[in-house]
């Protein structure tokens, strides 16, 4: 059986909510990617900034916790302005070009939920293009339910099952599929 591996960046804004246990109440969607047991990742290559460290070591711990088997590769980049196209699309495209992919033995996938929309463009323009051997995975947020325990009385099994999942979405970029879209 291979191996899942997803590539994706530290969201330094959605894996940020809330603090202390109070983390755990909201939904992170890179926590919430190594939460799915229909998809166990064996490796993420997490994408952050160096200004988010603290952060990038806060979303690796909780990861132990939810999924031990997730062995986490931080790979730190240096984008001026992740709102520019070419700074953007150059730095995946060096990862891309440097990383040793074994599709023989994994099977790639990249995470578009974190990031900029520039980024989610050219995450779509380098796995469309095959510089990324992947498909791309979608994590949207689950419908809003009640949490009864309370900060304070919070054990490992509550942060289990408390720890909201939401829905991941595979998308399927093979393009004859939509013939509606192509007439």
């Amino acid at each position: 059986m291979k191996k899942n591996v997803v590539f994706g960046f530290l969201g330094n804004v959605l894996d940020q909510r809330g603090k202390g246990k109070r983390r755990w109440k909201h939904w992170r969607p890179t926590i919430a990617l190594c939460h799915h047991a229909d998809k166990p990742i064996s490796r993420l290559e997490l994408l952050y900034y160096q200004n988010d460290y603290h952060l990038l070591c806060e979303i690796i711990n909780d990861i132990k916790l939810l999924s031990p088997q997730t062995e986490v590769r931080p790979i730190v980049i240096d984008i001026a302005d992740p709102w520019d196209f070419e700074q953007v699309y150059t730095c995946l495209f060096d990862i891309a070009e440097k990383y040793t992919f074994e599709p023989d033995k994994e099977e790639y996938y990249v995470h578009i939920t974190t990031g900029t929309h520039v980024a989610q463009i050219c995450w779509f323009l380098l796995t469309e293009s095959r510089y990324f051997p992947a498909k791309l995975l979608q994590m949207s947020p689950p419908q809003p339910k009640d949490i009864s325990a309370s900060n304070n009385e919070l054990n490992d099994d509550d942060i289990l099952a408390m720890t909201p999942r939401g829905t991941m979405n595979q998308i399927d970029l093979n393009l004859h599929r939509y013939d509606k879209i192509l007439t």
